[in-house]
């Protein structure tokens, strides 16, 4: 998706201090906000903007125009985050099949949305927020995961790796320990005999696959490291 290759730094670390600039912001709306905040109502949407607003306020924006990107921003951010997911899905199910026919591409479109659908028809109302915390970690998990192979990828090359193995680390045991505390409470519950909802039985099940395909992709890597080390010894 680059011009050129020599773009590549000056986009990906560009990119990497804006998220961190969002990341910063996400947390300053945090610090202004009150518990039992009756603008809320338990809404990430308005957590987000009405936060925003009150911190832009300080510096001379106007409230309501700050309220209004606010609600803007979180609901682009959203939206962005779907369209992305659909066509990746549809990519990959082309990739894993070979699909490359016209009608295929429809197919695996049907796919693609066949599980959101599902999700959407057997949940309740605002089921987002569920699957909301689901994409926080697994995207930092995603993160995580990527600074693992550039790692190896580094140390195999001779490089000083030290520089995304300490982030990779820190990240790696967070996003772990995230979906630790949120397949527990579902785990809890099988185990005393609590019949699980619907959005319960997504979230359990969901950050117990993460969980595991993480360990795998550790293990894949650990493996690597191993045979690497045989041939040089």
């Amino acid at each position: 998706q680059l011009c050129q290759e020599g773009d590549a730094k000056l986009i990906g670390y560009g990119g990497m201090l804006l998220e961190a600039v969002v990341a910063l912001l996400a947390l300053s709306t945090i610090m202004f906000l009150k518990p039992g905040d009756a603008t809320l109502n338990g809404d990430p949407g308005m957590v987000y903007a009405s936060g925003l607003a009150k911190y832009a306020n300080l510096i001379g924006i106007d409230f309501n125009l700050a309220l209004a990107f606010g609600l803007l921003a979180f609901s682009t951010f959203i939206y962005d985050t779907l369209d992305v997911c659909t066509r990746l899905g549809l990519y990959v199910f082309q990739e894993i099949f070979g699909w490359q026919s016209r009608n295929a591409q429809y197919l695996a479109t049907f796919f693609t949305l066949l599980l959101p659908f599902i999700f959407l028809m057997g949940s309740q109302e605002q089921a987002y927020k569920v699957a909301w915390s689901l994409f926080g970690t697994s995207n930092q998990l995603l993160a995580s995961l990527t600074l693992l192979g550039v790692s190896v990828w580094l140390w195999r090359t001779g490089k000083n790796a030290i520089i995304t193995i300490i982030p990779m680390v820190f990240m790696l045991a967070m996003t772990l320990w995230s979906l630790v505390m949120m397949m527990l409470p579902g785990i809890k519950g099988l185990i005393s005999g609590k019949t699980l909802d619907f959005q319960g039985v997504l979230i359990t099940v969901t950050s117990i696959i993460l969980f595991i395909l993480a360990l795998c992709v550790i293990g894949v890597t650990i493996n690597v490291v191993r045979k690497v080390k045989s041939k040089t010894t």
